[in-house]
């Protein structure tokens, strides 16, 4: 009698506080210790830029990219900040002072929001490499020419293979952040899920990506 009374009586303590632990994060909400940095990669998941800047333009003017950092530390994203200029290789080349009332561009292909919403192209050029939908599980994998598996299906959306050697972008749901990663063609990380999105650069047809990246702004610590 004794324990069924207290089953009770957490039952009606769990539904007034509304805080059960089976409670699922919503995948859209974002923890206030968050803020997101930025870098650029290649296709081998190399980082070019390190994720040290808030944002990374879309555009590459004379093999140099635009970058946005705050100009101070934990300063609440979309304040004053400066706009720096960066070489191929990521070096800071100058800074200036960047106000909050201009445009920033930046392009983003995915996020939890609209990855759904989304008609992406998958890429099938290597034919022993082709992106397959499991019926089975309803994830991508990669099979051959002999529709055999190569790579088993494991997530929610792959890019193809492409690049030389080839690689494939890889995406997984995910509480809550969704991430993109890259395999080589054994079905190795070459980057393991980590870009919550990818932004493409307009001008340019070079094998890079801008990768956004969750960090703890207390910690400094990238989650």
């Amino acid at each position: 009698m004794k324990a069924w009374f207290l089953s009770l009586l957490f039952l009606l303590i769990c539904n007034t506080l509304q805080a059960c632990a089976s409670e699922e994060i919503d995948p859209d909400e974002i923890p206030d210790n968050v803020e997101f940095r930025e870098a650029i990669i290649d296709f081998q998941g190399h980082y070019i830029v390190p994720p040290i800047f808030d944002s990374i333009g879309s555009h590459i003017y004379d093999n140099q990219f635009d970058a946005r950092q705050k100009m101070h530390e934990h300063q609440v994203n979309g304040n004053d900040a400066y706009a720096l200029k960066l070489d191929k290789d990521g070096k800071v080349l100058s800074k200036s002072y960047f106000p909050r009332s201009m445009n920033w561009a930046s392009t983003y292909e995915y996020t939890n929001k609209n990855f759904r919403d989304t008609n992406y192209h998958i890429f099938n050029t290597f034919p022993d490499l082709k992106a397959q939908l499991s019926k089975e599980n309803q994830k991508y994998g990669f099979v051959n020419s002999k529709e055999q598996w190569v790579i088993p299906p494991q997530w929610d959306l792959v890019t193809g293979f492409q690049s030389n050697p080839p690689t494939s972008f890889v995406w997984n749901y995910g509480h809550p952040f969704s991430r993109w990663g890259i395999i080589d063609q054994k079905g190795n990380y070459l980057l393991k899920p980590t870009c919550v999105a990818l932004g493409s650069f307009e001008n340019t047809n070079r094998p890079i990506k801008i990768c956004r990246i969750p960090f703890n702004f207390v910690t400094n610590q990238q989650l």
